[in-house]
């Protein structure tokens, strides 16, 4: 599992099935996870987001940016 975090609010995601997010605390809103390349995660439709950031906790070198007027997450490995 990876898990992201950023404050009270995570998700955890099977590296299995990148599809199917288990969803917690606070982002009901999530619709789904893509994955275009190997060290890159974009987790979009997050209408209730209110974090600026966040970070992929199993790897302390990925961050995260909100695109605010796509109303998606890109999660990288690059600063």
């Amino acid at each position: 599992m990876a898990k992201f975090s950023q404050g009270k609010t995570s998700i955890k995601r099977d590296l299995q099935a990148p599809y199917l997010p288990t969803i917690s605390r606070g982002l009901e809103h999530l619709a789904y996870i893509t994955i275009p390349t190997k060290d890159t995660i974009i987790l979009t439709n997050l209408q209730d987001y209110k974090a600026r950031s966040v970070r992929l906790t199993r790897y302390s070198n990925y961050f995260g940016r909100m695109n605010s007027k796509t109303q998606s997450l890109l999660v990288s490995n690059s600063y």
